[in-house]
């Protein structure tokens, strides 16, 4: 594994900690709640799957 992929591994590992803790401390409001909302989260997470996807095959990975 070359240098640029260790740094990435390790910023995406710092990012998954930082991610967890934010989730583990926030309170949800009454708009995430909210069907349409969930639905809205829900393709940008199926679009972000998908560009991480493109990106991993990049790397070979």
């Amino acid at each position: 594994m070359n240098d640029i992929d260790e740094q990435f591994n390790v910023n995406v590992s710092k990012a998954k900690e930082k991610i967890a803790k934010a989730r583990k401390n926030r309170i949800p409001t009454d708009s995430d709640i909210n069907e349409d909302n969930i639905e809205v989260l829900f393709n940008k997470i199926k679009t972000l799957e998908t560009e991480v996807k493109k990106i991993l095959d990049h790397l070979g990975i």
